[in-house]
C-alpha cells in the first residue's frame, strides 16, 4: 500500500490531504473525513490537467467525487504523481479484467479540441494573412497568437502523456 501526501483546493483555500493506494482500492483523506474507494464501485473516472490537475470519480450509483489541485493556491505536483499513481492502477485492473470501468479523456485528448483548435487557428492564419494583405500590423494578433502557442503546447502535451501512459503498461 502506498501513501501520498498532497494539497488540495477546496473553495479557493488550500488544505492537506492524503491518500493510500492499493491494488483495489485508494482511501483518501481529506479534512480529517476518511473516505474508501473501491476500484469495482467506480464507473468512470477523469484527471485533467491543466492550472494544476483535477481528479473526477463517478460512481455506478450516479454519485460523483472531484477533488483538485490548483497551481494558483498550492503546489500540484504531488496530486499530480497520485493521480499518474492512480490511472496506472485503474488502467491495469480494467486491462486485466478485474473491473470494468471507463477512462474519460481530458479537455486536451478529446477529438472534439483538436477539429475545433485546428479550424480556430486556420481561421487565425486567414485574418492574419488578410490584415497583412491590406497593410495593417500583427499588433492586434500578439495576444491571440500567445493564447494558440499555449493551446497546441498543451494538446500536444496531453498527446505525449497519453502514449507514455499507454506505452507504460
Amino acid at each position: 500500500m502506498e501513501t501520498y501526501e498532497f494539497e488540495y483546493t477546496n473553495w479557493l483555500s488550500k488544505k492537506r490531504g492524503s491518500a493510500q493506494l492499493d491494488e483495489a482500492s485508494v482511501t483518501f483523506v481529506l479534512d480529517g473525513q476518511e473516505r474508501r474507494v473501491q476500484f469495482g464501485d467506480l464507473a468512470s473516472y477523469k484527471v485533467e490537467e491543466y492550472n494544476g490537475v483535477v481528479l473526477y470519480l463517478r460512481f455506478a450509483g450516479g454519485e460523483k467525487f472531484k477533488i483538485s489541485a490548483n497551481s494558483n493556491f498550492c503546489n500540484p505536483e504531488p496530486f499530480r504523481i497520485f493521480c499518474d499513481d492512480l490511472d496506472k492502477k485503474l488502467t491495469r485492473a480494467v486491462r486485466d479484467g478485474n473491473i470494468a470501468l471507463t477512462r474519460k479523456p481530458g479537455t486536451f485528448e478529446q477529438k472534439a479540441f483538436y477539429i475545433v483548435l485546428l479550424a480556430m487557428t486556420i481561421i487565425l492564419v486567414l485574418a492574419i494573412v488578410y490584415s497583412l494583405s491590406v497593410g495593417a500590423g500583427l499588433s492586434s494578433y500578439v495576444m491571440p497568437i500567445a493564447v494558440f502557442i499555449g493551446l497546441w503546447i498543451s494538446y500536444f502535451g496531453a498527446q505525449k502523456k497519453r502514449q507514455r501512459r499507454t506505452s507504460d503498461l
